[in-house]
């Protein structure tokens, strides 16, 4: 039996072998009255939107890549080419950290739609890898003769270096692609906080993601700034809501103390400002927060504090560049977090009154 072999980068001098299976031809084949083993990790409804998310920002991008969802262990996600075809691979564990936010889940496929559109692959450091990859894949020959339930498209092989991972998206390669990514997200009507959102959960998640995109707080601040511009040209009303089968309306009226259940501006004297959901004339629900004394905070608020889900980064001052992603109560790191410091620094564990605890 001949096998398509694929080959991709972990943070593991080891070899691992998964699965992996082709999205629109399991979805087609539900379509059509027959059965899928992706069905053992997802309901079918999950399959379908992720295969019409695929396929919005396929259009919009221009890139039309075969999909893959691997059985790995890890979650992250992949784009390469295999012979001039564009290839995107999410892992299962990526997905179902996803699976409940379509707007984040919209974010990392547009995210590696555009690095396929940018060419990413065959910039700077990564040329020669490339090249060292295709000439694996010229030695594999492809499965036609795969079928049946649960069709196996390939096994996924994974066999490269940490610091080979550690540089396979250089940091503007990762800003270029959040911009894309952005754009295609917003000319298909998601959300562009769901790139935002993205980063919250995976670092919640402890993700290996980022160990191929590395992240840093400038590219969270760039981010921050394309969710703004694209809601700056959803002026009647936002497209974002916690509950991702709704939209709640834009606030109505000059009179913040009168805003509930919508979505608005808000600027108080001091200059601090906030962009969300409000509730009974308070900040409550999912917004941005930009303090007066240069720090901002991103995620979700309970009547006007930090509570839930969220990132902060400090602004000028002793805790400059620094940024904490992970859970809040009252306006406090409370619950498993990680602290950032600017010098580079990572504090991972729970969190209880501001205070680090294990």
């Amino acid at each position: 039996m001949k096998k398509l072999v694929i080959i991709f980068l972990l943070l593991s001098s080891t070899t691992v072998t998964a699965e992996a299976w082709d999205l629109n031809y399991e979805v087609s084949n539900l379509y059509n009255g027959g059965t899928s083993t992706l069905t053992r990790h997802f309901a079918p409804e999950v399959l379908y939107g992720l295969a019409e998310v695929q396929y919005k920002l396929s259009q919009q991008s221009g890139v039309h890549p075969i999909f893959l969802i691997s059985a790995d262990n890890i979650a992250n996600a992949y784009a390469f080419q295999d012979r001039g075809k564009p290839v995107i691979l999410l892992t299962i564990p990526i997905i179902r950290a996803l699976q409940n936010d379509v707007d984040a889940v919209a974010a990392v496929i547009g995210h590696e739609l555009a690095h396929l559109k940018l060419s990413h692959l065959f910039s700077g450091q990564m040329t020669n890898l490339v090249i060292n990859l295709l000439e694996l894949f010229a030695r594999k020959e492809i499965d036609s003769g795969l079928s049946g339930t649960g069709r196996a498209v390939a096994d996924v092989v994974a066999q490269l270096s940490a610091d080979a991972a550690k540089g396979f998206y250089s940091r503007e390669d990762e800003y270029e692609a959040d911009a894309a990514g952005v754009q295609y997200m917003i000319a298909a009507g998601y959300n562009p906080e769901g790139a935002i959102r993205l980063h919250q959960i995976l670092n919640q998640s402890n993700a290996s993601f980022f160990s191929t995109h590395p992240t840093s707080s400038e590219r969270i601040t760039r981010i921050y700034a394309l969710a703004g511009q694209g809601r700056n040209n959803q002026p009647t009303h936002n497209n974002y809501s916690p509950n991702i089968n709704s939209r709640l309306p834009a606030c109505s009226g000059n009179n913040v103390q009168t805003w509930t259940n919508c979505y608005g501006v808000a600027t108080w004297p001091n200059g601090s400002k906030y962009e969300g959901e409000f509730a009974n004339g308070q900040p409550h629900g999912q917004g941005s927060v930009w303090l007066s004394n240069g720090n901002t905070y991103v995620g979700q608020l309970k009547y006007g504090l930090a509570h839930g889900q969220g990132t902060y980064t400090w602004g000028p001052g002793s805790n400059s560049g620094d940024y904490y992603v992970g859970g809040f109560i009252n306006d406090k790191m409370h619950g498993q977090g990680t602290y950032t410091y600017s010098n580079g620094q990572i504090v991972r564990g729970v969190f209880a009154n501001d205070k680090f605890v294990r």
